[in-house]
């Protein structure tokens, strides 16, 4: 509760700032009922989940002062997003003009770092084409590259999770 409070503040501190938070649901936050405190965030206007479907299709949210668009995939425990991403409707996705940012929370087997080389990860071919931003997470480690016409970008861990990444990081 203490850490909720502290969170709601500085969200509240963004948002006088007329900052908007977009988000999309990560492994820690998936919920099968589809409720998680993510929820509770976006029901409070302090930001917006931009993971919406309609008709088992992807749908862009459009950003109210930029015209940007985006849109973004959950990521599930154990990587089992990937599941999702085989019955992704891409073409729609690829085909909508624009400026376009893509949300994903889940490790690229392109990209992953050494120390994670037993782990499976999905290839970036799983990813929609045609965005101008590929907004990377899961993996805690700094990344960034060039997928398609767009920058990828793993920004690393929120918190670090260890001893390395508090040093790291």
């Amino acid at each position: 509760i203490d850490l909720l409070k502290e969170v709601n503040k500085i969200f509240k501190k963004v948002q006088d700032s007329q900052i908007p938070l977009y988000l999309i649901p990560g492994s820690h936050d998936f919920s099968y009922s589809g409720k998680t405190m993510l929820d509770v965030l976006e029901h409070a206007g302090l930001v917006t989940n931009v993971m919406k479907f309609k008709q088992d299709s992807l749908q862009f949210f459009v950003d109210p002062k930029t015209g940007v668009k985006l849109c973004g995939m959950y990521g599930k425990k154990g990587g089992l997003e990937v599941y999702d991403y085989q019955k992704l409707n891409k073409l729609s996705l690829e085909q909508e003009e624009g400026i376009k940012i893509f949300l994903f929370h889940t490790g690229l087997s392109e990209f992953k770092p050494a120390n994670l080389d037993a782990i499976d990860m999905q290839s970036v071919e799983s990813l929609p084409k045609n965005f101008s931003y590929y907004a990377g997470g899961h993996i805690h480690y700094r990344f960034d590259t060039v997928y398609d016409k767009g920058p990828l970008v793993f920004p690393g861990p929120t918190f670090p999770n260890n001893f390395k990444e508090l040093e790291d990081l």
